[in-house]
């Protein structure tokens, strides 16, 4: 199942998806990447972020997972990357669930995803946006698969990626909820 849906995501029409929307989010995001944004949580937890037990207490451990991954750095640059070409992927399954075969809108797409209000506020929390992409992209595939396949493990392998993205953020519920 992996491979399909890797295989249908590198399609050449698909990376091409993915590197606009990686092209856009740098453009719409570049105040972002040149200047010091801060929010009051980012200017406590700049470089380095490990005050998970608040986190763990709210009951988002998948922080503390993507933290012991990032080994707790918070390097901004390199988180934005990631998270610019994670929404690439974003978009695609995005276009795929909707079935949007008209290149206007597509585009138009990929511009309300990078655009996005909720996006933009993510990226500014430099030290968990990389996580909170994570989650809206799990909570996405989540949905993605029961939607997509016809076998009984969707139905496992939803739930786990519904997990991961609510041990991560719970607000992305609300994205599996209105896809459904």
């Amino acid at each position: 199942m992996i491979k399909k849906y890797f295989n249908k995501l590198t399609t050449k029409e698909n990376i091409s998806i993915i590197i606009i929307t990686i092209v856009l989010s740098i453009i719409i995001n570049f105040p972002l990447l040149t200047k010091s944004i801060l929010t009051a949580d980012v200017l406590l937890n700049n470089y380095y972020y490990n005050a998970y037990n608040w986190e763990i207490s709210l009951g988002r451990f998948g922080l503390f997972i993507t933290g012991i991954i990032k080994n707790f750095l918070v390097i901004k640059h390199i988180d934005l990357f990631i998270s610019f070409i994670l929404l690439g992927i974003i978009t695609v399954i995005i276009i795929d669930i909707f079935k949007i075969k008209n290149k206007v809108l597509k585009l138009l797409t990929i511009l309300t995803v990078t655009a996005s209000i909720n996006i933009s506020s993510t990226l500014l929390f430099t030290y968990c946006n990389l996580s909170y992409i994570i989650a809206f992209l799990t909570s996405l595939l989540s949905s993605y698969i029961l939607i997509k396949e016809n076998n009984k493990t969707k139905y496992l392998i939803s739930i786990i990626l519904l997990i991961i993205s609510e041990s991560i953020y719970q607000s992305y519920i609300s994205v599996s909820i209105t896809l459904l």
